[in-house]
């Protein structure tokens, strides 16, 4: 799995100014010294940014942070999570119906190697309700989240649970109070699958939902040679899974994965992603797929 760092979070954002067409970017440093970084930014209904990331204050010291910024940047707040105790720190966040945000990441109050946790917050960023899946000696990762039509939340979970080998890619539906309705696990029907990671999740036009990211895939003619693969699943509304594929479009010429995916009016489906080439070199490149609404391969750029 790839992860970015920065020093300091920064923020660029484009304006296109109605009267011009010369756009006007402007930087924006938030540094919270000794190192932080952000990883989602939220537009407001005020016109304002949500930014939720991490504080790095040390080796053993990782606090989550959420700052509201004006729409020229300039902080109006911002909230730290946690303590110097131990690490905390947000993968993701999302506006509420109720004008508040939901983020969730993951935390290590109650095990070193960090647990699952949701936090509500207020327009504020005042603590509304806070909920952490604790299950010790384990890694277990919030990853993205949305809220539904009907005011409930749906958490993108990675390596829940004990069996971090085979059980990677997880649904949590709660609540608009926080109380967990169901968990769900998928990617549990095809053996040439392994290590799969989620990145990203969204609604589709017929409500149910679509996860997104990578999974190693044993390759078709020589057993336990795995190609990394950018990996779909198709979750109906009660979290039953519909189908989870690879897209194993042709690993001489593509393997990478997917980070995040939109449907099309027609209900194709374009992912964005990484590309790695296997032949005639090995190198990286930002990459477009497309699949057919059955997850099926179509294309690449």
């Amino acid at each position: 799995m790839l992860q970015k760092f920065q020093f300091h979070i920064i923020l660029i954002l484009l304006f296109l100014p109605v009267l011009t067409s010369q756009a006007q970017i402007w930087p924006k440093i938030f540094n919270f010294s000794p190192g932080s970084y952000g990883l989602d930014v939220d537009e407001y209904i005020d016109k304002s940014y949500i930014i939720t990331g991490k504080i790095i204050n040390g080796s053993s010291s990782i606090m989550g942070i959420i700052l509201k910024s004006d729409v020229n940047g300039n902080v109006l707040w911002y909230r730290k999570v946690g303590n110097l105790s131990y690490k905390t720190g947000f993968s993701d966040s999302f506006l509420t119906q109720d004008n508040g945000i939901i983020s969730t990441g993951t935390t290590a109050k109650y095990d070193l190697l960090g647990d699952v946790f949701i936090l509500k917050s207020n327009a504020c960023g005042e603590k509304e309700w806070c909920k952490i899946y604790n299950v010790p000696n384990d890694v277990d990762v919030g990853v993205f989240l949305v809220q539904l039509l009907n005011g409930n939340y749906l958490i993108l979970v990675s390596c829940f649970g004990y069996d971090i080998v085979n059980e990677r890619v997880w649904l949590f539906y709660l609540n608009q109070n926080g109380s967990t309705i169901w968990q769900k696990v998928y990617c549990q029907n095809d053996p040439k699958m392994k290590n799969q990671f989620p990145n990203h999740l969204i609604v589709t036009t017929d409500g149910s939902f679509l996860v997104s990211g990578m999974t190693d895939y044993e390759d078709t003619l020589v057993p336990n040679l795995f190609w990394l693969e950018p990996l779909l699943i198709k979750i109906d509304q009660n979290g039953n899974e519909i189908w989870a594929k690879p897209w194993t479009y042709n690993t001489n010429s593509f393997t990478g994965y997917a980070i995040k995916s939109e449907e099309s009016n027609n209900g194709n489906i374009y992912s964005s992603g990484v590309r790695y080439n296997v032949n005639p070199g090995n190198f990286i490149a930002p990459s477009i797929i497309k699949s057919n609404s059955m997850g099926n391969p179509l294309e690449h750029h």
